[in-house]
């Protein structure tokens, strides 16, 4: 077993996960976990995030938070896809570069907060086009470009007016996900900030996990 395979089994087990739950987990997690763009933001030197924690590394935390209150609410008798969440979770990060390396833009909103989830879809899409051939592709993409709620992310007219570090891959996604993006980045909009948040409880509750996750990682001596 690799490093980043025991790092996820030692975090199921912190969490008490059945052999059923951690089998259910990997197989959602899989394809996303071991490509190899993923598997370079579990790389600190490259990707770091918070402390000692690596892109990568918060990104599991959160899908794997994500999933076990997917599982709570469900048992309460809650309409909510565990892997639709977790998948959400899985990409919402996969920005372009780390955002310790990020340089100063133009316009304020379109400085690495306002625009990494952006870069996410736009990734995601390419990587896992997969995961965005189904009727829950919206769900995907609007979850991801609202995880960081009640921070708000830029609003995207045309490509060419937003300040992304991955913009030369605009124009290899497809029609409909730059659609979907519009859209997205459009909803509760004032100016070019969209305040919105995910239209689906998959993505409300990716995006309460971050911030769980994210201040537990930024208070950690670790």
């Amino acid at each position: 077993m690799n490093e980043q395979f025991l790092y996820i089994m030692n975090l199921l087990e912190s969490y008490h996960f059945s052999s059923k739950d951690v089998n259910n987990f990997f197989d959602i997690i899989r394809p996303i976990f071991y490509h190899e763009e993923f598997l370079k933001r579990m790389n600190f030197e490259e990707f770091p995030h918070h402390n000692k924690t690596s892109l990568g590394e918060h990104i599991i935390k959160n899908s794997v938070l994500t999933y076990v209150i997917c599982e709570k609410y469900k048992k309460l008798g809650a309409n909510v896809k565990t892997d639709l969440a977790v998948k959400i979770s899985m990409m919402h990060d996969l920005y372009e570069i780390s955002y310790k390396n990020h340089k100063r833009k133009k316009l304020i909103s379109n400085m690495h907060g306002f625009v990494h989830p952006i870069e996410a879809v736009i990734n995601s899409s390419l990587w896992f086009p997969f995961l965005f051939d189904s009727k829950d592709s919206y769900k995907l993409v609007d979850g991801i470009i609202h995880h960081m709620w009640p921070f708000p992310v830029r609003k995207v007219y045309k490509f060419n007016t937003t300040e992304i570090n991955n913009y030369v891959k605009t124009g290899l996604i497809s029609e409909e996900i730059r659609d979907m993006i519009v859209l997205s980045t459009s909803r509760s909009s004032f100016g070019n900030i969209s305040f919105g948040n995910s239209n689906t409880i998959e993505g409300k509750i990716v995006s309460f996990c971050d911030k769980v996750v994210s201040f537990k990682e930024l208070i950690s001596k670790k």
